[in-house]
C-alpha cells in the first residue's frame, strides 16, 4: 500500500473500488449526496465527488449521481 491513496474523484463507484482495492486501500464508507430539491433525483451513474483518508489504509467516499446536461 502506498502512503497516499490513488485519486478516485470523478470515477464511477465500481472504478473507484477497483482502483483503491488494487492499491491496498479499504473503503470504509460510501455516502450518497443529492441536490436539495426533493423532486429532482438525477438518474445518472454514481460518481465519486469527494475522497477522504480516515485512517491508515482506509478511505471514505462521497458520491453523487451524474446529471446529463445534454438534454437541457
Amino acid at each position: 500500500m502506498s502512503e497516499a491513496a490513488p485519486n478516485a474523484v470523478g470515477q464511477s463507484v465500481a472504478q473507484a473500488r477497483e482502483l483503491l482495492e488494487a492499491a491496498g486501500w479499504e473503503i470504509v464508507q460510501i455516502e450518497e449526496t443529492r441536490p436539495p430539491d426533493k423532486y429532482r433525483e438525477p438518474d445518472g451513474p454514481l460518481r465519486v465527488i469527494q475522497q477522504r483518508q480516515v485512517g491508515p489504509g482506509r478511505v471514505r467516499l462521497v458520491v453523487a449521481r451524474q446529471i446529463d446536461l445534454s438534454n437541457r
